[in-house]
């Protein structure tokens, strides 16, 4: 597979980000996806490596917390309710 990549360098380390495969958009879209990328890296405002990271490990985590009233926190704190916590009991 051939992607579009973006090469940078932060703190003296090359890093390289997967923009997309080149069989799903054209060299003119991955350049404007890339957009000011360069820039915000040069000047120390962003490392899209790091960016995607954070975004991904934030995936779930903050759904059922940062929801209050949405039917699955609902949903889960009647379950709670219902059958206990079992993770402060020590059933897990």
């Amino acid at each position: 597979m051939k992607f579009y990549i973006l090469n940078y360098r932060i703190n003296g380390r090359e890093r390289r980000a997967a923009i997309a495969r080149t069989s799903e958009i054209s060299l003119k879209i991955a350049r404007k996806r890339a957009g000011n990328q360069p820039v915000r890296i040069r000047a120390g405002e962003a490392d899209p490596l790091e960016s995607k990271r954070a975004a991904a490990s934030g995936i779930g985590t903050h759904v059922l917390r940062d929801l209050p009233g949405h039917k699955t926190t609902a949903m889960a704190d009647g379950y709670i309710r219902a059958i206990g916590d079992p993770v402060r009991e020590g059933r897990e």
